[in-house]
Formats: C-alpha cells, sequence, structure tokens
C-alpha cells in the first residue's frame, strides 16, 4: 500500500482550494481500502487458482489414465495410487480423512473388471453418459481434500450440503467481485485527484492521464462482468494472467505518465514560454525608496525564491527538488561564522552578540526610541535594573 501510494498519491504542494483540498483528503479512506481489497483479493485469487489449477490436473490424470491409455486391475490402482502420493493428503489432519476416502475408492476401481475399457471408455463422453461412481469419488475426494489442506474453516452447515469445493467456487466468486471492485475504486479516486489537484489549463499530459485511467477502468468493469458466466468465472480465476493483468494496466498508467510528462516539458523547454509555478503567493514587495511601493505579487518560482527566470525552463529541476519535500529553501544559513561582526557587517539572525555588551542608553535619548543589537535582538526595556 505504501509504494502504491508513492507513486499515485503525490501530495499536491501550494493551495488549490479549500473545499477541494477537503475532499482529497476524505477520498483518501476509499483509496486505501481499495488499495487493501486489491492485495487481499490478489492472496486469495492465487490460492483460488492453485486449487482450480491441481483440482483441473486430477481431472485430466484420470481421463488420461482411463481414456487414453486405457488401463486396468491393477495397473490403474498403481497410476491412481502415485496420484493421491503426490499431494500428500495423508500429511495433515485436516487431509486424513479425504485420504482414507480416495484410498477405498482407489481399492473399488481397481477391482472393478472393465472399468476403463476401450468400449466403456468411449461411452463416458456421450452426452446423456455419467462416470462410475468409484472413478468420481477419486476426483472429488482428491479436488476436495486439496482445498481443505489450504487451512480454511469450512461452516459445517455448508458442510453437510456442499462439498468443500462446491463450497470454495462460492467464495471465490466474492474474491473476484470485491478484488476487481476495489481495483475500479481505485482507478476511480485517482482519476477524482486528478481533476482536484489540477489549477492550470489542461495540456497533453492531463489529457493522457486522464484517458488511460478511463481505459484501465472501463478494462477492471469488463472483469468484473464475467461474473454473469460461471464457466468464463471458472476459466479467468483458473488462468494465470489474471493477476498480471492488474500488473500491467497500474505499469501502462506509469509508462504513458512518464512519456507524455516528458514530451510535455521537452516541447515547453522548446517553445520558451512561461510554465505554471509550483505555487503561488502574495505578499508584500520590499520598498525601494523613502515612499514605498505598492501592493505586490511576489511569485516563487524555484528553491531560491525569485531567482528562476519565468521565460525559461532553467530553474524547473531546482523547483522540482524544492518542491518534492513540500518546503520552501531557506536562503538565510543558521549561523554565517563563529566570529563576531561588527555593526557595519552583514548580520544574520543567528548572529552572536558583540562584546562586551551594549551600553545603556543615552539619557538624552527619547524614552521609547530603542536601538537595535547588531544581531537583530531589540533590548526589551530601555531602563537599567540593578540588584536582584
Amino acid at each position: 500500500m505504501i509504494l502504491g501510494a508513492l507513486y499515485f498519491d503525490n501530495f499536491p504542494h501550494g493551495h488549490y482550494g479549500t473545499i477541494r483540498q477537503q475532499f482529497w483528503s476524505l477520498l483518501h479512506f476509499p483509496l486505501q481500502l481499495a488499495i487493501v481489497g486489491v492485495v487481499e483479493g490478489s492472496q486469495q485469487l492465487a490460492l483460488a487458482r492453485y486449487v482450480a489449477k491441481n483440482a483441473e490436473k486430477v481431472s485430466n490424470s484420470i481421463i488420461e489414465y482411463c481414456q487414453t491409455e486405457n488401463l486396468d486391475g491393477q495397473k490403474l490402482q498403481d497410476k491412481l495410487m502415485s496420484l493421491l502420493d503426490y499431494f500428500e493428503l495423508d500429511s495433515k489432519l485436516e487431509t486424513a480423512g479425504y485420504y482414507d476416502f480416495v484410498l477405498d475408492a482407489i481399492w473399488n476401481v481397481g477391482n472393478t473388471t472393465g472399468i476403463c475399457s476401450a468400449e466403456n471408455a468411449a461411452s463416458y463422453n456421450n452426452e446423456n453418459a455419467t462416470w462410475p461412481d468409484e472413478i468420481v469419488a477419486v476426483d472429488m475426494g482428491l479436488s476436495n481434500g486439496l482445498y481443505a489442506g489450504l487451512g480454511m474453516k469450512l461452516p459445517i452447515d455448508k458442510l453437510e450440503e456442499y462439498t468443500p469445493l462446491e463450497v470454495a467456487v462460492e467464495g471465490w466468486r466474492l474474491v473476484y467481485l470485491y478484488y476487481w471492485s476495489s481495483f475500479c475504486l481505485l482507478i476511480a479516486c485517482l482519476i477524482i485527484f486528478l481533476f482536484l489537484i489540477r489549477r492550470h489549463k489542461a495540456d497533453l499530459f492531463d489529457f493522457t492521464s486522464v484517458i488511460t485511467r478511463f481505459i484501465v477502468f472501463g478494462i477492471g468493469g469488463a472483469m468484473m462482468a464475467l461474473m454473469g458466466n460461471d464457466v468464463k468465472l471458472y476459466n479467468a480465476i483458473s488462468s494465470p494472467a489474471l493477476l498480471p493483468i492488474c500488473v500491467f494496466l497500474l505499469f501502462l498508467i506509469l509508462v504513458i505518465d512518464k512519456l507524455s510528462s516528458v514530451w510535455c516539458n521537452w516541447r515547453l523547454k522548446k517553445s520558451g514560454q512561461t510554465y505554471a509555478l509550483e505555487y503561488e503567493e502574495h505578499g508584500h514587495h520590499e520598498h525601494h525608496s523613502s515612499h514605498g511601493s505598492g501592493h505586490g505579487e511576489i511569485h516563487e518560482s524555484g528553491p531560491l525564491h525569485g531567482h528562476v527566470a519565468h521565460d525559461s525552463i532553467s530553474g524547473l529541476e531546482d523547483m522540482r527538488k524544492s518542491a518534492r519535500w513540500s518546503t520552501h529553501s531557506d536562503t538565510v544559513p543558521l549561523a554565517s561564522s563563529t566570529e563576531y561582526h561588527s555593526p557595519g557587517q552583514q548580520s544574520y539572525a543567528m548572529t552572536p552578540l558583540m562584546s562586551p555588551p551594549l551600553m545603556s542608553p543615552d539619557p538624552v535619548a527619547p524614552p521609547h526610541s530603542h536601538t537595535p543589537a547588531p544581531g537583530g535582538y531589540m533590548p526589551v526595556s530601555s531602563g537599567q535594573h540593578y540588584g536582584a
């Protein structure tokens, strides 16, 4: 979640509207929920694919032994035993019962003559034909044992009506739903953020970033639409491309954002036009004469305020470095040196006071006139105090 927020949740610099900033802050609650949902959904979908892949392996192995090789008797029994030993259902307490169940089913298959003969095996593909109960027991026992071996806590009342694999399929539908719902919510929040923090006229970067996110949002909605068909949903969960699709879509956003920003900066630098400032503040200009100057506007455009020309992009990199930490660079050092300065030299806020200390004020001077110290400090009182 933190890694995703580092790029997709950049903190905007400067003031861009009080109401919009409040919406920007409030939207972080659904944004972070969406990030957590995507991460947790990825883990659950990975487990679902593991079960679906191995269940498919069991079914394909049985079809190969029975319909392709037409094994029978001891040979068929040995093949099924090797398949049972491969999954090691006897190594866990949760799956020990399924191991005994499949072991009994394999023994019944081996004692059934001609169960996988060429004639009988061909009839299993007919429209109304069914597989023998012994072979179905082997298939279902192994598949259910795989899911139970993951440590899932299944409700007792559900197991009285459904097998663990049937319960798993219904759970996968919910996982698939909140995974892509969280993904779509994440992209929707990112789209809203782009509109909230934009303060300048839209350029190529704004168009490409928004359009790309809308396309990704549409793809996420299309993936959710697969829930309307159970076969397509099961195939999607069993596919190894499900999680890489999400990663690829996020990577696509990164690439297009980077390319469009590089292109826009190159065009701006080539044109020599003014660029949008990262932040602006209104204040007073310095008074250059005894009459002073009017109320003006100060544009801060770099780490040294007022030192970057607005008609070029020479200080753009320095401005990025300064704005990245959302702070203003200080042009005044904490202390210029450890030596003392005379009153005529440049002084800073933390310049040490001259020694010896200031003399008492002139009694002839007006009572309310103060003489500032060279270090920038002002005496608290003009009178002298003796004693404790």
